[in-house]
């Protein structure tokens, strides 16, 4: 995965090493900080990736547990 197209990425902006998540020592062009326990971390492609696959999310927020809930909008449905 090598496009952040269709893509949800999560980065760590917080330099100052107060934020537990920092422990990625590379930091991409010396603004951001790839946390750690993204799901492609280590493997082929783009470490930023966060979630994929997706179409035409328009919105998101994040409930109560801290869970990532997103919008999709778009496509049709036919029903016969």
């Amino acid at each position: 995965m090598e496009t952040v197209f269709g893509s949800m990425i999560r980065l760590d902006v917080d330099l100052n090493g107060d934020n537990p998540l920092e422990t990625n020592p590379a930091e991409p062009n010396g603004r951001y900080e790839i946390p750690s326990d993204n799901p492609r971390v280590n493997l082929t492609g783009l470490d930023e990736l966060y979630a994929w696959g997706l179409r035409n999310t328009w919105k998101f927020s994040f409930d109560a547990q801290g869970r990532i809930r997103a919008a999709d909008v778009g496509g049709t449905c036919m029903r016969k």
